[in-house]
């Protein structure tokens, strides 16, 4: 046992060990089966990367989990997966294309209104 911390040694143990491998497939596999599942499956090919910047991202979480899961869970879903969230602002996004210029250009410090004179 290390003289620092009596979970000293268990830390330094774990540290070696790397974190550990989880099949993500596999997790989301088990929570369809126990609760009807989301909208879809989940493939591997679905995956894609965005880029938002840190606030942009914890402000989208904090509304997914404070708001979006509430009111889903209101409707009686409770089996909300992170990929339907994910799918829903993508399609959102395809309706409301004048929409994404505007909060761009708002992020560079662009008036809209100077663009059209």
């Amino acid at each position: 046992m290390s003289e620092e911390t009596p979970l000293g040694d268990l830390r330094e143990q774990l540290d070696e060990s790397g974190p550990a491998e989880v099949d993500a497939a596999a997790v989301e596999e088990q929570v369809e089966e126990e609760s009807g599942g989301p909208a879809f499956d989940f493939t591997n090919d679905l995956q894609r990367s965005i880029y938002p910047r840190e606030e942009s991202w914890e402000e989208l979480q904090d509304v997914i989990d404070f708001e979006v899961k509430r009111m889903l869970a209101e409707e009686d879903i409770r089996d909300f997966a992170g990929r339907e969230a994910h799918d829903a602002m993508v399609r959102l996004a395809v309706q409301n294309p004048e929409r994404i210029v505007e909060l761009v250009l708002d992020a560079r410090g662009i008036d809209p209104e100077e663009l059209d004179e």
